[in-house]
C-alpha cells in the first residue's frame, strides 16, 4: 500500500473500522485495470497509454505490488514486468 493510501486509512480510521482486505481488493482491481491498458497499448498502439504515460511509468511498481497482495506475477506484452 502506498503512503498516500495508507494516509487515507489513517485519516478514516478515526472516523469508522476500515477492512484492509476489501481495500487491497480494491487495490489490486485498480491495479488490474491500469495493467490491462498498457498491456493493450502494447498490442495495439491506441495513442492512448504512449511510453510517458503514468500508467506505463508506473506498470514495474503495479506488478510489484499485486504480487505482494496476491502472489500473482504478472507479464505485459513485450516483455514488460
Amino acid at each position: 500500500m502506498g503512503m498516500l493510501a495508507r494516509r487515507f486509512i489513517d485519516s478514516y480510521r478515526r472516523m469508522a473500522p476500515i477492512n484492509l482486505d476489501v481495500v487491497e481488493w480494491f487495490e489490486t482491481l485498480q491495479y488490474g485495470r491500469c495493467l490491462a491498458a498498457v498491456a493493450m497499448a502494447a498490442l495495439i498502439d491506441d495513442g492512448i497509454v504512449g511510453e510517458t504515460h503514468p500508467f506505463r511509468k508506473s506498470a514495474p511498481a503495479m506488478i510489484r505490488q499485486v504480487r505482494m497482495i496476491t502472489e500473482v506475477t504478472i507479464e505485459l506484452p513485450g516483455g514488460r514486468g
